[in-house]
């Protein structure tokens, strides 16, 4: 008696065909590795972040002003130079100035911004150095705020995760604010009220559209590059 036809797919028994199913499925259960993994490493770099606390409770260290009986200031006293400044008192011009040099999107994104990821990596692999860094404001926020200084993977991932909140629950206005009165710009001043007294010697609604610029170039490396060491390169920024 004869077999009946064989009916399977001839194709499904090429070495193709096999090789195709084959890294298919190494994919498929690549992916759901990963997605696995990253699930772990949320709950585990999320799990101990710090609380965000309500806008209206942050404190900040200011300076303190010893006056002379008819006002006239005789001392200040800081351990922090900074003097806090509503965020409907910083000019417009200072604003657009930062967010040209830190964030441009800031209006755009939720926290983080991954055009801005790729546009930094891409320059910094040209340049084979790091030239540009793709941290935005929120996460600089959170960085300063809520988190220590320290250079390590595991902090850039928390420090992304706490942006996502910050955004959650205060506004772009606030978070704004709280940046420009708290970010560490240069030779002891912290938030652009002291940069602009310490460096020029002026209130903010006084800023000329360089004076603007510069202050806003400062984020960047304030500890090395300030138009006290090295003015050029401050210029250059501008």
């Amino acid at each position: 008696m004869r077999a009946g036809p064989d009916i399977a797919n001839p194709r499904s028994r090429h070495p193709l065909a096999t090789l195709f199913r084959l890294a298919f499925w190494l994919a498929a259960v690549g992916t759901l590795a990963g997605i696995a993994a990253a699930g772990l490493a949320y709950v585990l770099l999320a799990r101990d972040l710090p609380p965000i606390p309500p806008f209206g409770a942050i404190r900040f260290d200011t300076v303190s002003r010893v006056r002379a009986a008819h006002g006239q200031v005789l001392a200040e006293m800081f351990a922090e130079r900074r003097y806090l400044v509503p965020g409907d008192r910083i000019p417009r011009l200072l604003v657009d100035a930062v967010l040209s040099s830190e964030d441009e999107r800031f209006f755009e994104h939720s926290g983080t911004d991954l055009r801005g990821i790729v546009r930094a990596a891409l320059t910094n692999l040209r340049a084979g150095r790091v030239r540009e860094g793709a941290s935005t404001i929120t996460q600089q926020l959170a960085r300063t705020l809520l988190l220590n200084q320290e250079r390590r993977m595991a902090r850039k991932v928390r420090e992304a995760i706490l942006a996502r909140r910050l955004e959650d629950i205060y506004s772009k206005d606030q978070i704004l604010t709280l940046y420009l009165n708290l970010i560490f710009l240069g030779n002891g001043a912290h938030g652009v009220q002291a940069a602009s007294r310490v460096y020029f010697g002026k209130e903010l609604d006084e800023l000329t559209p360089a004076e603007a610029a510069t202050i806003a170039v400062l984020p960047q490396s304030p500890g090395s590059v300030t138009p006290v060491s090295k003015p050029d390169v401050v210029r250059q920024r501008r």
